[in-house]
């Protein structure tokens, strides 16, 4: 699939999420509404997930298919009802670079309060998370330190290993012997209930998967109001002849 040069549609926003990934919000239909700076690299860069005709799509078509039940998982309650809050997606980079982990969640309601003027309930929202693990290869260390209660120095050499570092790596890269690494390591696994580098790359995954689920709940409160925005002032849009094709594009799949 190829993306189309296009301006974009949809409103930017200033989210930044406490671990650096992208933030969307779009439709049932994959319109996008709203995006942060990291997200609109993501799409930008053409390399997993690009926009059409401002819709979200996955490069590969298998991949968009799988998108799009992703959400209609979501909409049909399926998720709910395994106790799950998010539907988790894996996309393959054109790059081969480290797949896109997307995160992504059902708002209740448009971000609005009650109903539309048509008597109609408000479309539901998908607020979408993008992980880059290229870009962020490590948690944040004081995320670390949070978590396991660690020293600024364990935090330091945690946060190389659970971007793939080896020990010895970590020595050279810190100016150390192998023997201060080794013995920080021990704190390091004692304070997280760990026994070595594989179990220990297993327990921040679970860190991360918490920490994004925490950055994207945390998110609502200032995406969704953008996105509920964009909906009620699209129909204020001054009539400029780039407005009218604007107003156009987006009328017929915002009114969904």
């Amino acid at each position: 699939m190829n993306a189309p040069a296009q301006a974009r549609p949809w409103r930017a926003h200033s989210t930044a999420l406490p671990t650096g990934e992208g933030l969307l919000v779009v439709t049932p239909a994959l319109l996008i509404l709203s995006a942060n700076a990291a997200a609109e690299h993501a799409i930008g860069a053409a390399d997993a997930l690009v926009a059409v005709d401002g819709r979200l799509a996955a490069l590969r078509p298998p991949d968009d298919r799988r998108l799009q039940e992703a959400v209609d998982t979501l909409l049909d309650g399926r998720a709910t009802r395994s106790g799950a809050a998010f539907v988790g997606l894996s996309l393959a980079r054109r790059s081969g670079r480290a797949d896109y982990l997307l995160l992504m969640a059902r708002s209740k309601s448009s971000g609005g309060s009650g109903r539309r003027l048509d008597g109609a309930e408000p479309e539901p929202h998908i607020v979408v998370v993008i992980r880059d693990f290229d870009a962020q290869p490590a948690l944040p260390m004081h995320l670390l330190q949070q978590c396991f209660g660690l020293t600024a120095a364990e935090a330091r050499l945690a946060a190389r290993l659970a971007g793939g570092c080896s020990p010895e790596q970590a020595a050279s890269a810190f100016g150390v012997s192998l023997a201060t690494i080794r013995a920080h390591l021990r704190s390091i696994y004692r304070k997280t209930g760990t026994t070595g580098q594989v179990q220990f790359a297993q327990r921040t995954a679970a860190v991360w998967t918490a920490t994004s689920v925490a950055a994207a709940t945390a998110a609502w409160s200032a995406a969704l109001p953008v996105a509920d925005s964009f909906n009620r002032t699209r129909r204020r849009t001054s009539q400029t002849d780039a407005g009218r094709l604007a107003a156009a594009a987006l009328a017929p799949r915002l009114s969904q």
